[in-house]
């Protein structure tokens, strides 16, 4: 786990779905490449976002792979 960085993820104020994934929500915003892969993109609906990009695993995929 030595090349793992750290990050300083600030509390989000908007409503989730799912309350229980925020935090996952909060990490992504606080990297340096705002993405998030995930096969439950219904719980990250664009409006609580921000910068995010969520991806799919499956266009995650395609786009490490080009």
């Amino acid at each position: 786990m030595a090349d793992q960085d750290l990050v300083d993820a600030q509390p989000l104020k908007v409503k989730l779905p799912d309350e229980e994934d925020r935090m996952f929500l909060e990490v992504a915003r606080a990297t340096v490449g705002k993405v998030w892969v995930t096969g439950n993109r219904r719980y990250f609906p664009r409006k609580t976002r921000g910068e995010v990009t969520v991806l799919s695993p499956a266009e995650a995929w395609e786009v490490l792979s080009k």
